[in-house]
This record gives structure tokens, C-alpha cells and sequence, in this order.
């Protein structure tokens, strides 16, 4: 499947699991920013970015990426999220169904981790929704 296809996926399933949860949901139309959803969380706006848990190969593990990838003089060049442009990360993972709800502080200074039950960090974040309040 292609990443954009993917991506448009897990963020499918993000809005409607925020929806859910009784959230207003803001979809931006431009593909241009550095977040995908925003919500309304007590007349506070919320950003949130939404990427795609990947199952890594190499290392026979799923891994969520804190970084988007940019053109820069026909070369790619990664760009971590700021607290400036993004206040929450939440990746879903397609083959598993499960959420994981990273507030951008907790992140910021990476750029991957792996997903799994052996990764305490990752587990504190699983379905970690309440944080968005």
C-alpha cells in the first residue's frame, strides 16, 4: 500500500475514534501544515498530528516516526515536530487496530520508537486519550 494511502487511513480512523470520544473534530484541507486534526478542548484548540505506526523489517518490530520528511535541494531532509507546531502525536497501527497518544514534550527530542509490550514508554502512551484534556 502507498504512505500517502496509509497515512490517510490512520488518520481516518483517528478522527472518527476522536469523534467518538465526543470531540469537535477540525480536518484541515491542505496537506501543507504541520498537523493534521485540531479539536476544540474546552474552547482551547488542540493540533494534532497523526503518523502511522510501520512495521520495520530490519528489525522485525513496529516503529512510529516523530518526523516528516521534506525536499530540500533534490535531497530529503528530516524535520521533528516543535511544541510550536504540533501539541499532540497520535499514531495508530493499522494490523493491531491500537492508538497511542504522545504528547508532544514526550517526543520532541526523538525521532522513532518502538512500538511493542516490552516498550514501557510506548505502553504508557496506548490509548492515552485523557491526556488530550
Amino acid at each position: 500500500m502507498h504512505k500517502i494511502n496509509k497515512g490517510d487511513i490512520s488518520k481516518t480512523y483517528v478522527a472518527a475514534k476522536l469523534m467518538e470520544l465526543e470531540y469537535d473534530v477540525l480536518n484541515l484541507m491542505t496537506e501543507n501544515s504541520r498537523y493534521d486534526l485540531a479539536i476544540d478542548v474546552n474552547g482551547k484548540m488542540k493540533r494534532i498530528q497523526v503518523k502511522s505506526v510501520y512495521m520495520n523489517n530490519s528489525k522485525n518490530k513496529y516503529e512510529l516516526y516523530f518526523y516528516s520528511t521534506q525536499p530540500k535541494k533534490g535531497k530529503k531532509k528530516s524535520l521533528r515536530y516543535t511544541k510550536e507546531e504540533v501539541d499532540y502525536i497520535i499514531g495508530y497501527n493499522q494490523d493491531t487496530k491500537k492508538y497511542y497518544v504522545f504528547p508532544i514534550s514526550a517526543v520532541h527530542e526523538r525521532y522513532s520508537m518502538v512500538i511493542d509490550e516490552t516498550n514501557t514508554i510506548s505502553q504508557k502512551y496506548l490509548d492515552a486519550f485523557w491526556l488530550l484534556q
